[in-house]
């Protein structure tokens, strides 16, 4: 959240973050049932492929590389919450 201080623009990329996947996920069962029908269920790993590439390249492109460019003071990292949530999410599934 350093990107977007508290206020307006955070609650705006908060929104288009929410919009977009949204749709992602939307777009996701028809292109995969598109690509399963048509050229076949291999496609569907290609085009995961590609969308991880579009998004590699998006986010070189638009997040900045210097964290002085980012707003906002810096966090520290959660040593005990990082390994207790993923032992959760994994236990979970």
């Amino acid at each position: 959240m350093r990107l977007h201080p508290p206020g307006p623009a955070r609650a705006r990329a908060l929104g288009v973050w929410g919009a977009v996947s949204g749709a992602g996920g939307a777009a996701e069962v028809l292109l995969g049932g598109i690509l399963t029908e048509g050229p076949g269920w291999p496609w569907v790993f290609h085009a995961s492929g590609i969308g991880a590439a579009a998004v590699i390249a998006a986010t070189a492109r638009l997040v900045p590389a210097d964290p002085k460019e980012a707003a906002g003071p810096r966090s520290r990292l959660d040593v005990a919450g990082s390994p207790t949530v993923t032992s959760g999410l994994v236990a979970f599934v």
